[in-house]
């Protein structure tokens, strides 16, 4: 494949300095709002992993309440039964 003439970048005379310093200006503004949303794209990504973390903590602390939870309803039937049987035996022994 040769080289095509049209596709070659050139530099004429009939553009200003000002012009060039526009484009460049334009260019380095451009890099810098990228770079500006690639450090807040960072920061979420970081702050996700971060709540992603916090939650994984939150959900063992869920279970183990339910877990004492459960206990304590157990603890609670095992009273209500030993009441129930000491009236009977107070009720039996009068």
């Amino acid at each position: 494949m040769g080289r095509n003439n049209e596709m070659l970048w050139q530099m004429d005379r009939r553009v200003t300095l000002s012009v060039a310093f526009a484009v460049m200006t334009a260019v380095a503004t451009v890099a810098g709002v990228f770079s500006s949303f690639t450090a807040r794209l960072d920061h979420v990504e970081q702050v996700t992993g971060l709540l992603s973390k916090e939650n994984i903590a939150q959900q063992q602390v869920v279970i183990k309440v339910a877990r004492i939870d459960e206990r304590v309803a157990a603890m609670q039937e095992v009273l209500s039964e030993i009441k129930a049987e000491l009236r009977g035996v107070k009720s039996d022994g009068r």
